[in-house]
């Protein structure tokens, strides 16, 4: 049988004749009684709040890019946007080598600790989602947060930014 070694391995049995029947008598159980089953997976749940809430903040910290991209994505479909792919803000950054499309000056890195929120990167779609543009690299451009919130949602011919190279 395969699956994980028990208790008792060795290396001629790496799960003994015991350790077999009671996992196959827990799988028969658990297909006669799926309602049983999920009640005690929500119990679970209920009672580990506080450890599912460590782990979620966990990977917050451990993947902060991840999440604003997921974040960026969600926040373009709630404006009716049609999603192209999950744009990657650092790699927008990176793109842009580093510099905000509508102003030329240079952008801190993002997730830069310490500096002022107008002078953060943010992800400014060139066609805005309001518009019909689509959420996608091609339509991405870096931005300071000051200066995305100064150019609204216009027309990119009527706002008259040149455009840095990507």
């Amino acid at each position: 049988m395969t699956g994980r070694p028990c208790k008792h391995a060795t290396a001629e049995a790496p799960v003994c004749g015991a350790c077999v029947t009671n996992r196959a008598r827990v799988a028969s159980w658990a297909a006669t009684h799926p309602g049983k089953v999920m009640s005690r997976y929500v119990r679970w749940l209920k009672r580990s709040k506080r450890a599912r809430r460590r782990t979620y903040r966990a990977y917050y910290y451990r993947h902060p890019a991840k999440i604003k991209a997921y974040a960026a994505a969600r926040n373009a479909a709630l404006r009716g946007a049609r999603i192209g792919e999950l744009v990657d803000p650092v790699r927008v950054w990176l793109i842009a080598k580093g510099r905000c499309w509508l102003c030329g000056w240079f952008i801190p890195y993002p997730g830069t600790r310490g500096i002022d929120p107008a002078e953060e990167h943010t992800l400014d779609h060139v066609v805005p989602c309001s518009q019909g543009g689509e959420h996608s690299y091609r339509n991405t451009k870096a931005a300071h947060c000051g200066c995305n919130s100064r150019r609204g949602a216009p027309d990119p011919a009527e706002h008259g930014a040149a455009e840095v190279a990507p």
